[in-house]
C-alpha cells in the first residue's frame, strides 16, 4: 500500500541521525492542480501546483527497520541558488498523516511526497535525505503532465484563472462549479435585501459539487462573487445566497461528490445587463469568471 505524507518546513539540522540503512528508489512524479485521494485531499494556492513524488524504500539490512517519515525526507530544490525549500503548510494540505511502518530485511514499501512548485516549473530539482545521505535528481523529462481545465501547454503549466461561459462546470477550489442564466424579478424573495424603485433584482443561480471524498460546508463565503455590469461597473454583493427554491440563506455540509444550487442576489438599475460574474476561492485564491 501507498504510504502518503507531506512535508513541512523542517531546518537542515534535523535530518542527521544514527545512519538508517534505508535506501531510496524514485518511480514516477506528476504534476497535479488538485489532489484527491484515500489518504485525503491537497489544493495548492494561487501561483503553485502540486507535485506527487513517488518512490521506493527498501531495507537491505539483514534486519527490521522501522520506517517514518523523519527517517527520509524530499525537499524541492530551488533551481536559482540551490537552496532547499519545502512548501508544504502554505496551502490547504489535508492528506492524512504518515503512519510508521517496520520493514523486515529485504523488504520494502512504496511510499509518495506530495510538495509545491510554481505553476511555470515544468522541470523541478529534487532531493532525498535518508538521515545525514542525500541524493538529488533532477526531474526534466520524468514528470507526467497535470490533468483538467488548469493545466496548459501539454499539462505541463497550471494556471490561477479560468473564463467559462453559462453552464460550464469548471473547478474552483474544493469545488466543481457552474451557473445558470441570470434571472431578473421586481420583488424580493427574502426580508434581507430590498428592491427600490428603479431597481430591479438579479439572481444567480450557482451549484456546486463537491470534489472532494469528505463534507464541505457551502455557504455565501465559497465563492466571493463580483458582478460586472456592461457598462463596466462592479456591484457590490450584498453576501447573500439563498436556498435554491427557500429565501432562506444557505449553509449546508455537501459530502463528498455531493451537490448543493444556491441563488446569489444583487440589485441593479432597472434596464442593466450583467457582463460578467467572476468567482473566487477564498482560500486558494484561484477564480473563474464566467461571462454572459
Amino acid at each position: 500500500m501507498t504510504q502518503t505524507f507531506l512535508l513541512l518546513a523542517t531546518s537542515l539540522a534535523g535530518l542527521s541521525g544514527q545512519g538508517s540503512p534505508l535506501r531510496v528508489t524514485f518511480s514516477d512524479a506528476q504534476f497535479a492542480t488538485r489532489l484527491v485521494s484515500d489518504s485525503g485531499w491537497a489544493l495548492p494556492p494561487r501561483g503553485r501546483k502540486l507535485l506527487q513524488v513517488r518512490f521506493v524504500v527498501s531495507n537491505p539490512a539483514n534486519y527490521a527497520v522501522e520506517y517514518t517519515s523523519e527517517t527520509v525526507r524530499v525537499f524541492v530544490v530551488k533551481p536559482a541558488n540551490g537552496e532547499i525549500s519545502v512548501d508544504g503548510g502554505a496551502s490547504p494540505l489535508q492528506v492524512g498523516g504518515y503512519k510508521s511502518q517496520t520493514i523486515s530485511p529485504g523488504g520494502s514499501v512504496k511510499a509518495e511526497a506530495v510538495l509545491e512548485v510554481p505553476n511555470a516549473d515544468v522541470a523541478p530539482k529534487i532531493r532525498f535525505h535518508v538521515d545525514e545521505r542525500q541524493t538529488e535528481i533532477s526531474l526534466a523529462g520524468k514528470v507526467k503532465p497535470a490533468r483538467g481545465p488548469l493545466a496548459t501547454a501539454g499539462g505541463m503549466v497550471t494556471v490561477d484563472d479560468l473564463d467559462g461561459k453559462v453552464g460550464d462546470r469548471l473547478p474552483l477550489g474544493p469545488w466543481d462549479v457552474s451557473v445558470a442564466k441570470p434571472v431578473y424579478v421586481k420583488t424580493s424573495p427574502t426580508l434581507a435585501l430590498t428592491v427600490e424603485k428603479g431597481q430591479t433584482m438579479l439572481l444567480l443561480s450557482l451549484t456546486a459539487q463537491n470534489a472532494l471524498k469528505e463534507g464541505q460546508t457551502f455557504d455565501a463565503a465559497s465563492v466571493n462573487p463580483e458582478l460586472t455590469l456592461e457598462d463596466g461597473t462592479t456591484v457590490a454583493w450584498p453576501r447573500i445566497m439563498l436556498q435554491a427554491d427557500r429565501p432562506d440563506f444557505i449553509s449546508a455540509t455537501v459530502r463528498g461528490g455531493g451537490k448543493a444550487t444556491g441563488r446569489l442576489a444583487w440589485t441593479i438599475s432597472a434596464g442593466a445587463k450583467p457582463k460578467s460574474v467572476k468567482l473566487t476561492d477564498p482560500t486558494t485564491e484561484r477564480t473563474v469568471l464566467i461571462k454572459f
